[in-house]
């Protein structure tokens, strides 16, 4: 009993966002830095945010994008608008956000492509809202987080408007992804203990025909997901909380310096700092300028030592304990 309990909670606790701080307010991600970002109008360079579940407006990605747009000229942020909800929501209620942001993203950047065709489009994505980027360029559809029937959309013809127009796209933690992808980053942190991203999919396994579709973006798809994380990496030994909610503090730097290079049509050079973490833009050309730092998406203490993939474990099995449990309210998913 002891060893299912401490499976749940480690279930429960991936689940979890930042309770500290649970709307990402009053921290980076809703600085007045970052938010000061957000246009609808014409810009060279225009970020779309796919938000993690039940994160406010842009959630964990703020920071970054402030990062990517400190490298380029003219350059801002606007959210991909969809609910996020987390299946705390209720049954089926992840499939029902999932569907909703994949929809809305594509139809906003094809709204903002042919207001704005000179434009250069960047999307991203965490958790949640990465399944919802990989949905928007190969189509979504099947199951999700707890439920089985996201309903169908279609994948982005990268030939035509607004595919043509996206430059990069940047997925952290998905939900719904597939293994052996060229486009998961191999870094110090994402391979660990043998082990490495690619050997595994996501807590669902995306679809082979979105799979293919993803894969017409492939040379400007860069997926962060730790070999740790059981959100993206489903099965892989040793699962941590900490490595489903470090992305913005150990990719931060990589994320941008790569997004600009592929923006600006520059060569990407990869560093590596020790422990994993990777240094910010200094190798972009003099296009670039100074990054103002990182993300701190804090990490939560992790008392569970077995795998939330145990298989003995389900979510509705322990609602009894997830209701007692506040600090849950907020959900990374």
């Amino acid at each position: 009993m002891k060893s299912i309990i401490a499976a749940a909670l480690l279930t429960a606790a991936v689940l979890a966002q930042d309770d500290n701080n649970p709307t990402c307010s009053p921290g980076p991600c809703v600085s007045p830095e970052v938010t000061a970002l957000e246009s609808s109008e014409c810009q060279q360079y225009h970020v779309f945010i796919a938000r993690g579940s039940d994160s406010g407006y842009p959630g964990h990605l703020g920071p970054l994008v402030k990062e990517i747009c400190d490298g380029l000229e003219d350059c801002g942020y606007e959210n991909i608008v969809y609910p996020a909800n987390s299946s705390y929501a209720g049954p089926g209620m992840w499939c029902k956000s999932a569907y909703i942001g994949a929809t809305a993203g594509q139809e906003q950047l094809k709204s903002y492509a042919e207001k704005c065709p000179d434009s250069k489009l960047i999307l991203t994505g965490f958790s949640q809202g990465g399944s919802v980027a990989l949905d928007i360029l190969g189509g979504g559809g099947g199951p999700g987080f707890h439920c089985e029937d996201q309903q169908d959309s279609p994948p982005l013809d990268r030939n035509e408007v607004p595919g043509s127009h996206i430059v990069a796209a940047l997925v952290f933690g998905a939900v719904v992804r597939a293994a052996d992808q060229e486009y998961t980053v191999e870094l110090e942190r994402t391979l660990s203990a043998g082990q490495s991203a690619r050997e595994f999919n996501g807590t669902q396994t995306r679809r082979p025909e979105s799979v293919e579709a993803v894969n017409a973006y492939a040379d400007i798809l860069r997926e962060y997901c730790n070999a740790k994380d059981p959100v993206c990496a489903k099965g892989g030994a040793d699962a941590s909380v900490d490595e489903h909610l470090n992305y913005f503090d150990l990719y931060n730097g990589d994320a941008a310096k790569w997004t600009i290079a592929k923006a600006t049509g520059q060569d990407f050079e990869e560093e590596e700092s020790s422990g994993g973490q990777l240094r910010g833009n200094d190798n972009i050309k003099e296009s670039s300028k100074t990054a103002s730092g990182t993300a701190s998406a804090t990490s939560m203490e992790q008392n569970a030592t077995e795998s939330a993939t145990s298989g003995a474990v389900t979510f509705a099995s322990f609602s009894w304990l997830l209701a007692a449990l506040p600090a849950l309210a907020c959900v990374a998913l």
